[in-house]
Parts: structure tokens; sequence; C-alpha cells
């Protein structure tokens, strides 16, 4: 017979190694026990199989789009964040009549569909062009839209703190909307309109910072108040209507200190992760679009490793936090550059990480456990941290080293399966409950009271 730590005393073990009360306040909003994930660059015709064939089995509620719109045609990626026509869905991806039929597909196999929308500003490479719709196009010269619709006197942003700059003035060279005039408000609306209208589920505005947040409220409402998330990169230096709590008031963010947090974990310091633990995070755990890398992010760090990366999105999926996003794009080595290839093929420059299998059990635990807090959190050893999550009990090793532990992950059988090591790997427990395991360098392993180990 297994013997158990008392209550108390547990209690006492983990305030003391982590200063967490494990007590959940049960009276906090909940976070969003579901994941999606960034289909990045993704055609539509591939998105559509992707959810005939896959999405469904492995967890995911949603899909976030790359730009539907008409853009610049240029062979980048940042092409599509350049709008030529906001009345025109012609991209990379494919056109209108192959986008309606990616969003029919997926909402046939359960899977929501959310839009990348961009609102702040116009195209500006090259000063003039011909659109992926075939639309002609000038500076600040666009179907519906001309110079007297943008900010004036023309301005580029140098202080990032500053509202008044970051608001009003160009990001980079990009022609910057007067989000506060009636006119364009009333357009930018119409085009979030038809985005409902072809049958997406949500989006995402895509440099909600650079517009006040009056000015995105005012734009949504006259949309009819759709699903939303606001990308707003959090930097504490700047004035308060730039900050993330701000843009909270009206629709959830993306939360990039959790990144941070994760990122640190990932080098070795779990302190960071301990304040979401506590529940100090500086957003309620529902209004936070949590991740570990999206698509301008992982262009400008330092690649992980897969063992990093599949260690990060765990301990994300399983910090009972936000709404996780897990980004699948392509391999590059030019940061700017498109895939190599337009068809999607997860054998052959396409990361996929969403069917990462470690990533997708990770998934599924966090819908188990219905986004949840962790549980029973413990400290090993100096850098593994062992904890409940629903049905689940993880172990993980954030360092670089391997390392050796005795672990009682607090269940009542005796043989259980490793989620994480493969078809029928069994993790036998001892008399006392306890097991001896040897962690590789950021390694983890997952348990589960509701799994059997399936044959090889």
């Amino acid at each position: 017979m297994k013997t158990r730590l008392l209550f108390s005393t547990l209690m006492t073990v983990i305030t003391a190694i982590t200063g967490v009360n494990a007590v959940a306040d049960q009276s906090a909003p909940k976070a969003n026990p579901n994941t999606f994930v960034h289909l990045f660059e993704w055609r539509w015709e591939d998105i559509a199989a992707e959810c005939r064939d896959h999405l469904p089995g492995l967890g995911y509620d949603a899909i976030q789009v790359s730009p539907a719109i008409e853009h610049i045609d240029h062979p980048s990626w940042w092409a599509r964040y350049q709008p030529v026509d906001f009345s025109k869905f012609e991209s990379f991806s494919g056109g209108e009549e192959a986008l309606r039929s990616m969003i029919e597909t997926c909402h046939a196999a359960g899977i929501k569909v959310y839009a990348d929308a961009v609102i702040n500003h116009t195209a500006d490479y090259g000063e003039q062009g011909v659109g992926t719709a075939g639309t002609p196009w000038e500076i600040m010269q666009h179907p519906g839209l001309d110079e007297s619709h943008y900010h004036h006197p023309i301005c580029t942003i140098e202080d990032y703190s500053n509202a008044d700059e970051v608001q009003n003035c160009r990001l980079g060279a990009l022609p910057d909307l007067n989000t506060s005039d009636s006119y364009v408000r009333e357009l930018l609306a119409a085009y979030l309109r038809k985005l409902s209208e072809l049958g997406f589920d949500g989006m995402r505005i895509d440099a909600a910072k650079h517009m006040s947040a009056a000015d995105v409220a005012a734009i949504l409402e006259l949309a009819g108040g759709p699903n939303v998330f606001l990308e707003v990169i959090g930097d504490p230096s700047a004035e308060t209507a730039l900050q993330p709590s701000t843009y909270a008031a009206i629709a959830p963010v993306t939360d990039f200190a959790t990144r941070g947090a994760i990122y640190s974990a990932i080098n070795g310091d779990l302190s960071d992760l301990a304040s979401y633990w506590r529940g100090e995070s500086d957003l309620s755990a529902d209004m936070a679009v949590t991740f570990v890398d999206n698509h301008d992010t992982e262009r400008h760090t330092q690649p992980l490793s897969i063992a990093q990366k599949q260690l990060g999105e765990a301990l994300l999926l399983t910090l009972g936090y936000g709404y996780p996003k897990v980004l699948s794009g392509y391999q590059f080595e030019n940061r700017d550059a498109l895939p190599s290839q337009a068809q999607v093929s997860c054998e052959q420059g396409w990361t996929c990480w969403h069917r990462d299998p470690i990533v997708s059990q990770f998934v599924q635990l966090r819908r188990a456990a219905g986004g949840a807090q962790p549980e029973q959190l413990e400290y090993l050893d100096d850098q593994v941290l062992a904890f409940s999550y629903g049905p689940g009990r993880v172990l993980v090793n954030v360092s670089n080293e391997t390392k050796s532990v005795s672990w009682d992950p607090q269940l009542s059988g005796s043989e259980y399966c490793d989620l994480l090591a493969g078809h029928g790997s069994v993790v036998e427990l001892g008399w006392w409950g306890d097991v001896d395991i040897s962690l590789p360098p950021h390694g983890l392993v997952l348990l589960r009271e509701d799994a059997v180990c399936s044959a090889p």
C-alpha cells in the first residue's frame, strides 16, 4: 500500500520551494481549455486538407490563417501585411472561392477559422505596383482611399514608448490610416464584416497598439462586434495608452510577457513562470493569447532545438493561463523569404509543429484538464519540476544536462504509460509509488491516470 503526503505537509513543501499556493483561486477567470494553431503561409487547399485529414484527432479547436486580403505582389511573407484593396480576397494562399471552400471544410471537421486582419496601414513597398488581384496602387492611393484618409503631417515612429508617435506616425514606412476618421472607420468595418460573411469565426487584429484603443473599439462596434484578439507588443516603459492591459478592456491580447517567461524556463530559470502559478500575471487568464513563438519572433531569435521547442510548448500548454497558439510555418534561411515550395509538405520544408506527437499530447491534456492550473508543484532538483495537470502527471528537466531523480507521481496504480516515449513504454512504480528516472536535457515525462499503453 502506498503512502500519501498529508495535504498540509504538501502545501508547506510547495510553498517553501516555489512560493506557489497549491489551492487555485476558484473565483478567478479561467483560461481557455482549448488550443489553436497558426498555419502560417499555408494555401487554402492545403488548410482544407489539414482540417479534413489531421486536425480533428490532434485536439485543436481552431486555426489562424495568413491575411486573405489583396496585398502587394512581392516574394516575401511580409507582403501579406501590405494591403492594396480592402474589398478583394486574392492572396498568396488563393482566391475567394477557395477561401470559402476551406472554411466550410474546416467547419465540417469541427475546426474554427480565425482571420489575420490588417487595418492600421496600407502598402508602401516600391511606392507603386499591382496587387495580387491585379489592382494598381500607389502610396496613399488605393480603392476608396486617398491622401486625405491618412495621418498628417507624415512622421515615422522613433520613440515606441510615446503613444502619440506610435498611434499617429508610420510603422516603418507604412502609410498610417487615420482610424479616427469616420469614413476610414466604416471602410475598415466593412472589411471586417466581409470576413465574418466569408465564414471566419474570429480575427487577429494586426498592429492594434498602433491605433488608439478608442479607435479599435469604434471600428469593432461598426463591424458588429466580431470575436477578435489584438496584437499588442507590451513595453513596460511605454505610456499607459500603449499597455496590453489598456487593450484588454476591449478584447484578449497577445501576451509577449508569457513568451519571455517560457524562454527563461527553457534556459533553466523557472522563477518567471512561478509568478503565473501564484496568479500574479499582468492579464487575467481569459484575456491573454499565449505562444512560444509567432511568425515575427521566430525570425528574430535564435532557433530552438526540437527538445527545447517541445519543452516550451509543454510548459505553455500546462500553465493554466491564456488561450495558447502553436505556430506551424516553414523552414527558412532568409527571414524575409516565402516557403521554398508552395504546396505544404510536413516531410519537406514545413515545420508542422502542431502534428508533433509530444506537442499534441499536451494539447489533448490541456483540453482534458479544462484549462486548469497545475497543482502539486515540486522541485525534485533545482531544475527538475514535477506537477499534476488534470489527469496528467508531468516531469520536466529545464537544464542542459541529464538529470536522475526519484519521482512519486501520486498515482494509485503500479504501471503507467509514458505517453511521450513511444508505443508500449511502461513506467513501473515501486512499492512506495515512486520511480527512478533519468531525464535527458530538456526532457519530459507525461503519465496519465486514464491512459493505456498501446501495442507497438
